[in-house]
């Protein structure tokens, strides 16, 4: 139901896992079109997005998230709470 950065998420991406995670900000952020979501309180929903998981071809899906995690190096997050630190002052 929260999150604040799905860090289990850009694994799988990174690693070309298909993912089905919930509608939830953080993952819709992270995840943009590359993964299957669903409504966290509707269980016919999760369901649903299970089943696309396990049987719609995602090939294009996880080539998309692969590339999207590339966005984010542990070297460039440093770089940006660096950034951010110094905007506070």
């Amino acid at each position: 139901f929260e999150e604040g950065f799905s860090l289990t998420l850009l694994e799988a991406m990174a690693s070309k896992i298909p993912c089905a995670v919930s509608a939830i900000p953080p993952h819709k952020q992270l995840g943009k079109d590359s993964v299957f979501y669903a409504n966290p309180t509707d269980t016919k929903d999760m369901s649903e997005a299970i089943k696309k998981l396990l049987e719609e071809d995602t090939g294009l899906m996880t080539e998309k998230g692969a590339n999207y995690s590339q966005e984010y190096t542990w070297s460039e997050s440093a770089k940006n709470l660096i950034n951010y630190i110094h905007k506070l002052n």
